[in-house]
């Protein structure tokens, strides 16, 4: 076997007389050099399906249930790209290649999602003794276009609950009047409900985070009059939690007459409500359970009297 790969050496005697052996060997080396010239040693060189097989059942043991479902879904998407590889055939180059192929389907922040998936499988690959380093450490994620605000203005809420039919309604009621998401809502159990305090307590959130949120009057009200008040807060007759509802939210938002509108904005619409009443955008973030005051950002430019009165306190200083 002869020649270079990026300058390294392949000049090596295959051993066999085996067209076919010599063949995979002749690959396998080929492929640990491609590996090497990328700073990447391979110490145990395995196919990326069967690294991906053991990466989910890490996932499953160690993420929640839609994290991994959601994980699943971006290794699906990494596996039709590359295939069957080995590990090794996993290059800066390659990566990159995929970036490319991905992006001509689906947004930027899908093709991220993607990414990181591939980042963290490969993180874990190294934490367990297949390659020295990640090839896809230095890979840079796409730029994404600043995330959507969608807000329900208040005589789309009131049309809005008007369409729900009466299990739904208290449902999206308290994702109006609590920020929650609707995979909060539905994990939320009567256990973290504290009536007396007026508190919801969010236990299984999408950070990982536990949080607490106020109930306003309204919510307090409707709440009290949900039962019985063991297990989930909202259930079916039968006394089980529901598990799909976007078919009915989308019914509903239908019938009310509503546009490009998801049930995550729900989320949106507590915040920007807030925001343009003059809350803080730190209290803001704290109410949503965010990591860090960049994501509170984007209500930013609903609360202009807000950021009026802070530029303010510049006047008694200012010379002159």
């Amino acid at each position: 076997m002869f020649g270079r790969v990026k300058g390294i050496r392949l000049d090596s005697s295959l051993r066999t007389t085996v067209k076919k052996e010599a063949e995979e060997i002749a690959k396998e080396r080929f492929q640990k050099a491609l590996g090497r010239a990328h700073g990447v040693r391979i110490i145990k060189d395995i196919k990326l399906t069967l690294l991906m097989e053991k990466y989910l059942e890490y996932c499953r043991n160690n993420n929640r249930p839609s994290t991994f479902k959601k994980k699943r879904f971006n290794v699906n998407n990494l596996l039709d790209f590359f295939g069957d590889s080995p590990v090794s055939a996993i290059t800066p180059e390659r990566i990159e290649e995929f970036k490319a192929s991905r992006i001509r389907e689906v947004s930027p922040a899908a093709v991220n999602r993607d990414l990181a998936t591939l980042k963290h499988a490969l993180n874990i690959a190294t934490e367990w003794g297949y390659l020295s380093s990640s090839p896809a450490a230095r890979v840079k994620l796409l730029n994404e276009p600043p995330g959507r605000v969608r807000y329900l203005k208040r005589e789309e809420a009131a049309a809005l609950l008007e369409a729900c039919s009466k299990w739904l309604k208290p449902l999206v009621t308290t994702a109006l009047h609590t920020g929650m998401r609707q995979g909060e809502l539905l994990a939320l159990e009567w256990d973290d409900v504290d009536l007396q305090r007026r508190q919801i307590r969010i236990s299984d959130s999408k950070t990982g985070d536990a949080r607490v949120v106020p109930m306003n009057e309204l919510l307090y009200n409707i709440l009290s009059e949900l039962g019985p008040k063991s297990g989930k807060v909202f259930k079916n007759r039968r006394g089980t939690g529901y598990s799909w509802i976007n078919s009915a939210f989308k019914n509903a938002i239908k019938h009310a007459g509503i546009k490009d509108f998801r049930f995550h904005d729900l989320r949106h619409t507590f915040a920007s409500w807030l925001a343009m009443k003059g809350v803080p955008l730190s209290t803001i973030g704290r109410l949503l359970g965010h990591k860090t005051a960049q994501m509170t950002m984007r209500y930013a430019h609903l609360a202009p009297d807000y950021l009026a009165d802070v530029v303010e306190v510049l006047t008694y200083d200012a010379p002159g």
